[in-house]
């Protein structure tokens, strides 16, 4: 979960969720693994989010290269 801004993956990380990923999962797994984990980020921030005070940053930060539909489809 983090803060939208014009570039991508680029605005402050307020949250987030692991989860496992299987060999074999295909494209579709993973979109509905993610959905779900974005859901359930978005149920723990809910009150703070409908309030307009939900933090707006953590100590968290982005790192590596930053990824493309590209790049998912090519390790898919």
């Amino acid at each position: 979960l983090h803060v939208m801004t014009r570039s991508v993956d680029a605005g402050p990380i307020v949250d987030f969720e692991e989860f496992p990923v299987m060999p074999s999962s295909t494209p579709a797994a993973l979109l509905e693994q993610a959905n779900e984990a974005g859901l359930r980020l978005v149920a723990r921030h809910a009150a703070k989010l409908v309030a307009g005070d939900a933090p707006l940053s953590s100590t968290l930060r982005w790192v590596g290269k930053k990824r493309s539909r590209k790049d998912f489809l090519d390790a898919c």
